[in-house]
């Protein structure tokens, strides 16, 4: 009699074969996940690059478009309320009712941006947007030794760990400044709407010009 311990159980061709396909099957799963993962990665990243250098190129426009405003009205253009395309002028003596909100494509001579789902702010110094018979010079001035203030536009700086907290403290009083930025959905803590901020990883970002840098501007014969 023959002992059956140790004999190896050998599975007719058929189980062999559909083991291996299963393994093969599972193997190609798993590589196509790694890549489904990688593509969408490596999508949202060049979008997000994409966005970012669109966004960059229209606060430049932007720019130019504010100061071609400027040698025409001699004065800066004032913000818009938020969701309309036109600045918030009242009148010579009482300039601009808001002094922070949205740009004001329409006054600006630009067309409204196609950015879903993002939001462009702009700010100016409360002398500049001030009305009265001083000249644009005169209020330039003015802006440019007034004391850092989170009670006007204020740029808070570059922090990508403590964006939030960094609004906190004044780096600059612009004359005026851009600001792009995703809009923030539900439950989520908005900063304060007079903080001009960018982050290193490049999903909000600013465009300021400092009161001196605009006077000067302005003494050079680019403005009035």
């Amino acid at each position: 009699m023959f002992s059956r311990r140790g004999a190896v159980r050998v599975f007719p061709a058929k189980h062999r074969q559909m083991g291996g396909f299963l393994l093969e099957a599972a193997l190609v799963l798993l590589i196509t996940g790694v890549l489904t993962v990688s593509a969408f990665e490596i999508h949202s990243a060049m979008r997000k690059r994409q966005d970012s250098a669109a966004a960059k190129n229209l606060l430049r426009a932007v720019d130019a478009a504010i100061r071609a405003f400027v040698m025409r009205e001699n004065r800066l253009p004032c913000p818009s309320a938020p969701g309309s395309p036109v600045e918030t002028w009242v009148s010579r003596a009482a300039g601009c009712s808001a002094l922070v909100g949205d740009v004001p494509f329409v006054t600006l001579g630009l067309d409204m941006p196609q950015f879903a789902g993002w939001s462009f702010k702009y700010g100016i110094s409360p002398a500049l947007g001030s009305g009265g018979d001083s000249s644009l010079v005169q209020k330039a001035m003015q802006a440019s030794t007034a004391a850092g203030s989170t009670a006007q536009i204020y740029v808070a700086g570059r922090d990508a760990q403590q964006i939030f907290t960094n609004c906190g403290a004044v780096a600059l009083n612009p004359a005026y400044g851009l600001m792009w930025q995703p809009q923030l959905g539900p439950g989520l803590t908005p900063v304060p709407d007079l903080c001009l901020r960018e982050n290193a990883e490049e999903t909000m970002g600013m465009l300021a010009v400092g009161s001196l840098e605009f006077l000067g501007w302005l003494h050079a014969g680019q403005g009035r």
